[in-house]
């Protein structure tokens, strides 16, 4: 364990790193730089850093955060995951502002729930290489893509709502010769007022069904192409109007698209699972780490 260590201004391998609510802000360096950690993050500010979340290969959750406005060509948040590890989680976060990716995911399996993501000059979610991802109930909107699964990823996406990203909203493709190209199963979403809605290349497939993608119809059984009629968009509110034509059309009868979230969700996982490798469990208390001094204290 490090603190104010290369590369992050928290540095951990093999350990346990619980953050809840806390800052951290205004780093030269990334924010949290964690490698086989049991990781638990909740309700934390983090911004203008370099990568604000780094976690590679270790048991990941992410939740309740505001994560935004990185310095430089930096992902907001990073994960890599590990074939024979537990799932990632990141879960109701706000996250914007960057010119690269709001989340990146390489491998493993990975949960991504009812975020809000903007402002990505790249892509919101960037999902790579063999592994399996489920996307439920986020909002990308303002990104220049939306969802990109590549590399024989297999995506399970579902009550999303992709709107008015300026390349695409979904897409599957195969980023690096011979990995093959992503699998999407996209269900109850709403793709619209993207560059294009949805683009797969010759090795990558999009599976649609009780989808509302503006244009021309998507096959697949019980997909609709109407305004959904957004609330504000350009405001962010992507909520429906009385009168939406995606009210009612879900495959379970319900709405297509993300929202209503609920307005109360819980934590997913339980407090920190001692790993055997470990000797000491740190937690952070909440005080304010800025301009790469921390300011609080260690908690053991």
């Amino acid at each position: 364990f490090q603190l104010g260590g290369d590369p992050g201004c928290l540095t951990l391998s093999d350990s346990n790193l619980e953050l809840d609510g806390c800052t951290l802000r205004d780093i030269a360096g990334e924010g949290v730089h964690a490698v086989g950690c049991t990781t638990r993050i909740r309700a934390y500010l983090i911004e203008r850093t370099e990568e604000a979340l780094s976690l590679d290969r270790g048991d990941t959750v992410v939740e309740y955060c505001t994560v935004r406005d990185v310095v430089e060509k930096s992902d907001l948040i990073d994960v890599n995951g590990a074939d024979d590890g537990p799932a990632a989680r990141i879960a109701y976060n706000h996250i914007s502002g960057t010119t690269d990716d709001g989340i990146d995911a390489d491998g493993g399996i990975i949960v991504i729930e009812g975020n809000v993501i903007h402002g990505c000059g790249d892509q919101a979610m960037s999902l790579v290489g063999e592994g399996s991802s489920t996307v439920r109930r986020n909002v990308c909107y303002g990104n220049t893509h939306g969802l990109s699964v590549k590399d024989s990823n297999v995506c399970l996406a579902e009550h999303n709502t992709f709107a008015f990203n300026t390349e695409t909203g979904v897409r599957a493709i195969e980023k690096t010769l011979g990995d093959g190209g992503g699998i999407v199963t996209l269900r109850d979403s709403i793709v619209w007022g993207n560059g294009v809605q949805l683009f797969v290349d010759e090795d990558g497939s999009i599976d649609a069904a009780y989808c509302d993608v503006e244009g021309a119809l998507a096959p697949g059984p019980g997909n609709i192409s109407a305004d959904p009629l957004f609330a504000d968009a350009p405001a962010g509110d992507f909520n429906l109007l009385d009168g939406s034509p995606c009210i009612g059309a879900a495959s379970d009868g319900g709405v297509i698209g993300a929202l209503p979230l609920d307005a109360s969700p819980q934590p997913y996982a339980p407090p920190l699972r001692i790993r055997s490798r470990t000797v000491s469990r740190f937690a952070i208390v909440p005080k304010v780490v800025s301009r790469g001094r921390f300011r609080g204290k260690l908690a053991r």
